[in-house]
């Protein structure tokens, strides 16, 4: 037996991969939305090896806590708490998040250098979500209990100040005013927290409570048992690069091959699980029931534009001393100007606009001289085409070019779809319940008139099988407007 197969001392392993106990049964009962608390889930994924050094400086910024209303869940993380929390004696009863047993349940896995079984991760997952949603919420308190006691405080010293701003009796002394800071002052008192520079409130007023993202995951699996346990993701995002160069790593030239190393085995496994995740992920998305959730999930895709990446990400001094000196990020820096004083902006529109027409040898030499257009692809003899006998469409335009983006094939075919005997031909939709117990009576009365004993005659078969064309023709109203057809074929039958 695996080591992953083993009872754990608190015995909350008996489940197998998938857990067990009393923790399993309430990790997945639990809600994670809820109308008064609608968290935004996000997968994001690169779709190259090389964008994850993208998805790596985003969880850093995360991770950084400017932002209160964003979280962020990385495959690292979790299993350094798999690591930490799944040893019993290592807990701290006031610090742990409830259902913390999963990890239990998790660590033999870890340890021997296995795979957790989908259905598992799935519940580790949605137990950081949990807990993700616990320490907002105790941040929403905590935030309102103060804000309540700063109305409270402003209230009682105005009161304060309307008693002693009667007039005192004679020979009293006049009690000085305690100092307070005024309203609108930015003045704090000794060990306040300063907490409207502490965080960028920059989210949308309107939108989510809460703002997860998920990285590191790779499989699409996942959504489908998140789901059973009362998860639903809202978005997959995938992350690309404009310009992959950077990113490569240097191959040094002129040294032969070595044997491949661990981090060369690491960015072939990264790019396999990437590949197979894109691949998998629209084909179990659409086999899915129609009540299903994850039909609702958006697929987006985010380009990091080469203008936004700095020159050497790992140089940290460089960074700082930008912002010292007060430079302006790459992504707000002026366009270059050119020499023929032509916009930046209008010649790449331009140089777009113009590499999608359909130009000549001598007009793309002609504007290559103003824009800077990639060379024309080198034209390659195409393979031979396999054409139907029967498609008099192929037969007719396969000698026809597509120019400035008319197809003549595709046209035509595409008009076809607006003949009446087209419409006919598509799909109907299914049948009600009440339309196919009336088919199941038809076909019951024909089988039990053909079953008949004294069924002699051949005329009565063909008479119902005239009437059963008849109601089909009957149900088709094109043909109903055409009475020479109907004619025809009433005389056929008669035949």
């Amino acid at each position: 037996m695996s080591k992953a197969g083993k009872r754990g001392k608190s015995g909350d392993v008996k489940g197998g991969p998938a857990g067990g106990g009393k923790w399993d049964q309430v990790l997945s009962s639990s809600s994670f939305q809820e109308e008064s608390w609608n968290p935004c889930v996000t997968w994001i994924v690169g779709r190259q090896a090389e964008d994850s050094k993208h998805i790596e400086a985003l969880n850093v910024i995360v991770q950084a806590g400017t932002r209160k209303l964003f979280s962020v869940v990385t495959k690292e993380l979790l299993l350094a708490d798999v690591r930490e929390l799944g040893n019993p004696k290592n807990k701290k009863a006031k610090e742990i998040p409830a259902n913390s047993e999963v990890c239990e349940a998790c660590k033999p896995y870890v340890d021997s250098g296995e795979a957790i079984p989908v259905p598992l991760l799935a519940k580790l997952i949605k137990w950081k979500l949990m807990a993700i949603k616990t320490a907002d919420l105790k941040r929403r308190e905590v935030e309102a209990k103060a804000a309540a006691e700063k109305k409270k405080g402003a209230k009682d010293a105005k009161d304060a100040t309307k008693e002693r701003a009667k007039s005192p009796k004679k020979g009293g002394k006049k009690t000085p005013e305690p100092q307070t800071a005024k309203d609108g002052s930015k003045l704090r008192k000794r060990g306040e927290e300063d907490s409207d520079n502490k965080y960028i409130d920059d989210e949308p007023e309107d939108g989510s409570d809460h703002y997860i993202l998920i990285t590191g995951f790779h499989d699409p699996r996942l959504f489908q048992f998140l789901e059973e346990i009362k998860v639903s993701v809202d978005s997959v995002i995938g992350v690309s690069s404009q310009d992959y160069m950077p990113l490569k790593r240097p191959v040094q030239e002129g040294e032969p091959p070595a044997e491949p190393t661990e981090e060369d085995k690491k960015y072939e496994e990264l790019q396999k699980e990437l590949r197979v995740f894109w691949t998998d992920l629209l084909p179990l998305l659409q086999r899915l029931p129609d009540a299903s959730s994850l039909h609702d999930i958006a697929r987006l895709d985010y380009e990091v534009k080469a203008l936004m990446v700095p020159t050497d990400p790992l140089d940290a001094e460089m960074k700082i001393t930008a912002t010292e000196e007060g430079k302006e990020p790459p992504s707000e820096q002026a366009p270059p100007s050119r020499p023929d004083g032509l916009n930046f902006h209008l010649a790449s529109y331009l140089t777009s606009v113009a590499f999608k027409l359909g130009l000549s040898e001598s007009e793309h030499q002609v504007l290559s001289e103003v824009l800077e257009l990639p060379p024309p692809p080198p034209e390659e003899p195409s393979p031979p085409e396999l054409i139907n006998v029967q498609d008099d469409i192929s037969n007719r335009t396969q000698h026809l070019q597509p120019h400035y983006g008319f197809d003549a094939a595709a046209v035509e075919r595409v008009m076809l779809q607006f003949l009446p005997f087209a419409q006919l031909c598509r799909m109907q939709q299914r049948p009600t319940s009440a339309e196919s117990r009336l088919r199941a009576a038809r076909l019951q009365e024909l089988i039990h008139h053909c079953a008949r004993e004294n069924l002699s005659k051949s005329g009565d078969i063909s008479f119902l099988l005239a009437q059963g064309l008849c109601h089909t023709v009957k149900s088709i109203s094109p043909i109903q407007k055409r009475p020479n057809l109907a004619k025809s074929s009433i005389k056929h039958l008669k035949m």
